[in-house]
């Protein structure tokens, strides 16, 4: 395969608009609680100049760590990067958030900075398919598939209607999903299996296609039987003679349906290599499952934090498993943040778990030691529930318990139940604190409880809780917040 291209496009003012990238980033200082919504649509990519990716990307690192951003957090987590000056320092800051005096406006907004990338995203995939065909080193096939994954990549549409064909529900045939594991694991679709290091997941992978390779119940004979066929398990990790293969031994496979691609010697990145997995696939008879372990290994070039380049990698990825009829487990561990809920502790952009059909996680019990497999997401399951395992020596034979574990997930991870105590906790501080005295300002408040020993992250999970109501001042260009119960 030819090395890759960079393709740009020349700047041109009628291919960006800074006033309404201005405006959005403005809206974000001023009112950072709607940063979740903003991002449903928009990412730190679409905006044109460097210094407002910057901006908006400290906003949601800010918000992600904290849960909390106001200006002078803002303006601190900026100048701790060594970004401040480059953006334009306190003062544009300022500017930016006093140009705003509605902030409901930002969708508004979003939409024109949004046409604009599309523009610039359209124009690069353009010159990028020109650039492939005119390759005559490559062979036409690849030629055309590397055309077709642009034009998917960049959403290129050339229909009159800019690519919005709306379809009437009567013309849908409906259809069942189809599982690779009843109630747990859908065919075609992506499914994440996260956790901490430790915990067993390459283990409780290979049990997978081990099951998956004997058409044989998993995890427990209860759950009915797994899609039979062939598995593609993608590794860079763990050697093939010294651990997978043994392991799979040791799990019972059938080890002609088991298909292992170490791709560290030619390289394979996501999605720009997606035609050659598919090439892998049809070499691997009846293939029911792809294991990428881990998936965050091949997004080789993509922003694991960012959002829209996640999803940019991810979607044709879906799409894959989708016209394959295939499972897709992505194998991807917990971020380091133990004060957090399941859903947001898989390492890198929660685009991760959006983007999945289902999430699963291999946690520890902290009462009994043990091991759980636990729901952490499962859009197309009804009620999905939990199953304790073990791990064996010295094999590694993964025995599962036939018991059904319910319950919440974020009580087994570490820190999970001192999560919760803390913020009923807090819950009890800041109601007490607030009682009979109406408007206090925010930053006191947190440097208060900061001092009687709670995080600021914990704070704002109590305010939210309670529903405080929080207004805004500007005063000479500083902008101050104050909590008042409802």
């Amino acid at each position: 395969m030819s090395a890759k291209r960079k393709t740009t496009v020349t700047a041109r003012p009628d291919l960006h608009d800074p006033a309404a990238e201005a405006a959005l980033l403005g809206c974000v200082i001023v009112a950072p609680e709607i940063l979740a919504d903003v991002a449903q649509q928009i990412g730190p990519d679409a905006f044109y100049r460097p210094e407002h990716r910057r901006i908006f990307r400290a906003i949601q690192d800010q918000l992600e760590d904290t849960g909390f951003c106001d200006m002078s957090v803002l303006r601190d987590r900026l100048a701790e990067g060594g970004d401040l000056d480059d953006v334009g320092g306190t003062d544009y800051l300022v500017r930016l958030a006093e140009s705003q005096s509605d902030v409901h406006a930002w969708a508004y907004y979003a939409d024109a900075v949004l046409e604009k990338a599309a523009e610039r995203q359209g124009l690069a995939a353009l010159a990028e398919m020109q650039s492939v065909w005119a390759d005559t080193t490559i062979p036409l096939p690849e030629r055309a598939e590397q055309i077709r994954r642009i034009a998917n990549n960049g959403h290129f549409e050339t229909s009159g209607n800019g690519g919005l064909r709306p379809v009437a529900a009567g013309t849908v045939a409906p259809r069942q999903v189809e599982w690779l594991v009843p109630n747990m694991l859908p065919l075609g679709a992506l499914t994440i299996l996260a956790g901490e290091p430790g915990v067993g997941k390459t283990y409780v992978a290979l049990s997978l296609a081990a099951a998956v390779s004997q058409g044989r119940p998993w995890p427990t004979t209860t759950q009915g039987d797994v899609a039979s066929g062939g598995v593609l398990y993608v590794s860079d990790e763990d050697a093939a003679d010294t651990t997978l293969v043994p392991r799979l031994i040791a799990n019972g496979a059938k080890l002609d349906c088991v298909h292992l691609l170490e791709t560290a010697r030619v390289g394979f990145a996501i999605p720009g290599d997606l035609w050659r997995l598919r090439a892998a696939i049809r070499a691997v008879p009846k293939c029911r499952v792809i294991v990428l372990d881990p998936v965050t290994s091949y997004l080789n070039g993509t922003d694991a934090n960012s959002n829209a380049a996640v999803r940019a990698a991810l979607v044709p990825l879906q799409d894959l498993a989708k016209a394959a009829g295939v499972t897709v487990l992505g194998i991807s561990h917990f971020s380091k943040k133990v004060d957090l809920g399941a859903l947001n502790r898989t390492l890198g952009s929660i685009a991760f778990v959006a983007a999945a059909r289902s999430v699963w996680a291999c946690v520890k019990d902290r009462e009994t030691g043990g091991r759980v497999l636990m729901p952490v997401k499962a859009n197309l399951s009804v009620e999905p529930h939990g199953v304790a395992y073990n791990i064996e020596a010295p094999d590694g034979v993964v025995v599962f318990d036939g018991e059904p574990v319910t319950g919440d997930i974020d009580d087994y991870l570490v820190g999970g139940g001192l999560k919760a105590e803390a913020t009923e906790a807090a819950m009890d501080w800041l109601r007490e604190r607030l009682k009979d005295a109406g408007d206090v300002a925010a930053a006191a408040l947190i440097d208060e409880a900061q001092e009687a020993g709670m995080s600021k992250s914990t704070l704002q999970r109590a305010s939210r809780r309670l529903g405080v109501v929080k207004t805004r001042t500007n005063t000479g260009g500083k902008c101050s917040y104050f909590w008042r119960l409802p």
